[in-house]
């Protein structure tokens, strides 16, 4: 069993802090539905899930983003960041 050192826990420590910024700005513009919706996401596609929530940050702090998100804007959005990670793995061999 392997334990972990101090700055591996340093990191983790700091990229959940992260995490959390990220999501506190988000949800600020988000509906209950569509924070619900994506607690869902999280549960089952944690990477997916913090995608979308990067991406609608990014757009919250340049300023494309100043009303509300619904539960129908999350699922477009998630449906895009999907697409996107779709077509990138596919690879031609």
């Amino acid at each position: 069993m392997d334990i972990p050192d101090y700055n591996e826990i340093n990191e983790r420590l700091r990229l959940q802090e992260e995490i959390t910024k990220i999501e506190g700005i988000a949800k600020r513009y988000m509906t209950r539905e569509a924070i619900i919706r994506y607690g869902n996401v999280k549960a089952a596609y944690p990477e997916l899930a913090l995608s979308v929530m990067a991406m609608i940050a990014n757009a919250i702090n340049s300023g494309q983003i100043n009303a509300k998100i619904d539960d129908n804007t999350f699922k477009s959005i998630l449906g895009k960041v999907q697409e996107g990670n779709r077509s990138r793995s596919i690879r031609r061999v």
